[in-house]
């Protein structure tokens, strides 16, 4: 396999670090949890790695976990054996969407590909001349050399001796400008500030702006995770009620919100609902029902977080409901299992 990917020119972002980091989440989160680089992590993203919302704490095995350490292991001697054959290898983490931190996770994997036994050198040039060459900009980047782009990190010791010494950083010059290590260690501790008035901007817009809000969350929030949170903000502060108003202004102003549209209350249900929360899921599913009472999903969502809060009865009226708007709607098979397996005595 490694010579096939060898000959097709295929290069390669293991991203090692990053799987380590998702073993660690489901065999030891507590540990995980105490990295401190994770202060610097958006509240609303760290939310999903916290143990009620960790998708690999809770759902994985201990037969998982098992296969989860065996499979690491795998792919760290074929991290070495895919380098041997010649496969191009760069450095890449895919943060923060499974735990790396953006900027900290790069020190993190290239620590991993020196474990895996790659040279410090061959592990710097997996972060800058690999790349240069993948993407066809050698002539602009890579190295440091005349006429290039004026983008370097300056460090305190030599990383040849230990690659651990590219976290000792003196300095960066971006863009021709330098930046001293003072400098930026002031704008990243500024970080957790910036993540607090950035919520309550969008809180602010959702109440008095929505089309600002939801225009700033279509450039600034792909994965939803702020929307997320900002929403559910708002309906702790405002209650069911308020709350409910607020939305029915944000679909009026625009009829295309995807903030306020049957899919986002839905969203935010099966939110409150993944905490446990089955009073808040409850009253947010129904206000659904009521805004789009031809949907079956809506009566079907309801349906769920009804049972899981243990009232079976309302439960199976609410499949009952779905199946008579559409007999053949996306989970009727299951509605239709569950009524017959919930038969009222």
């Amino acid at each position: 396999m490694a010579k096939e990917t060898a000959s097709a020119g295929i290069y390669v972002i293991p991203t090692l670090s990053t799987y380590a980091t998702t073993v660690q989440q489901a065999t030891d989160l507590d540990s995980f949890l105490k990295n401190p680089t994770l202060r610097y992590l958006s509240p609303w993203a760290l939310a999903q790695f916290e143990p009620a919302a960790n998708r690999f704490k809770n759902t994985t095995s201990a037969e998982q976990a098992e296969r989860m350490h065996s499979a690491l292991t795998f792919q760290r001697k074929l991290v070495k054996t895919l380098f041997d054959a010649g496969v191009p290898l760069m450095i890449g983490t895919d943060a923060p969407d499974v735990g790396p931190m953006a900027g900290f996770g790069i020190h993190d994997e290239l620590q991993e590909l020196l474990n895996d036994g790659l040279t410090p050198f061959q592990v710097l040039q997996a972060a800058t001349v690999i790349p240069a060459r993948y993407f066809r900009k050698s002539s602009e980047f890579g190295t440091i050399e005349t006429g290039k782009r004026a983008d370097l990190v300056l460090l305190e010791q030599n990383p040849l001796k230990n690659i651990a010494n590219t976290r000792a950083i003196s300095g960066v010059m971006l863009r021709g400008q330098w930046l001293l290590k003072e400098e930026l260690s002031q704008h990243v501790e500024k970080i957790p500030a910036a993540y607090k008035r950035e919520l309550q901007q969008v809180e602010s817009d959702m109440a008095s702006n929505p089309a600002a809000a939801e225009q700033y969350l279509a450039y600034h929030d792909p994965l939803r995770t702020l929307a997320t949170a900002a929403i559910v903000d708002l309906f702790r502060s405002q209650g069911p009620e308020k709350f409910h108003q607020l939305v029915g202004k944000m679909r009026q102003a625009n009829p295309k919100s995807r903030i306020a549209s049957e899919a986002g209350i839905n969203a935010l249900g099966y939110n409150f609902l993944g905490q446990n929360r089955y009073p808040d899921a409850i009253a947010v599913l129904r206000m659904n029902t009521n805004d789009f009472p031809e949907s079956p999903n809506t009566y079907d969502s309801l349906a769920e977080a009804l049972f899981k809060s243990g009232d079976v009865a309302h439960a199976r009226a609410m499949y009952a409901k779905a199946l008579k708007i559409d007999p053949k709607y996306v989970n009727a098979e299951f509605a239709q299992k569950f009524l017959a397996e919930h038969t009222q005595k």
